[in-house]
């Protein structure tokens, strides 16, 4: 079983007329890309890791690394909380 949207392949046609479109017209098209090996994993549906978001965001990833160096008792001085809010 494919475990892609229905509709996958028409946004892939309609991202590529919009790039041949660009081409075409000679202008630039700036996107942010994220490096191939997290594009396969969501393409796929694979679990992204924590190691992953190295390559999408590399000093996030290095900034969470340091708040696991961080001794227990001293995480709650840093007032940081990662809960959320439904409404």
């Amino acid at each position: 079983k494919w475990c892609c949207p229905e509709d996958h392949l028409k946004m892939f046609r309609f991202l590529g007329r919009v790039m041949g479109k660009a081409i075409f017209d000679g202008q630039l098209v700036s996107g942010h890309c994220i490096p191939t090996i997290y594009t396969c994993k969501y393409f796929l549906m694979w679990p992204c890791m924590f190691c992953d978001l190295k390559d999408a965001d590399e000093a996030l990833y290095n900034n969470l690394n340091k708040l696991l160096d961080i001794p227990e008792e001293q995480i709650e001085y840093l007032c940081l909380d990662f809960s959320t809010t439904e409404e």
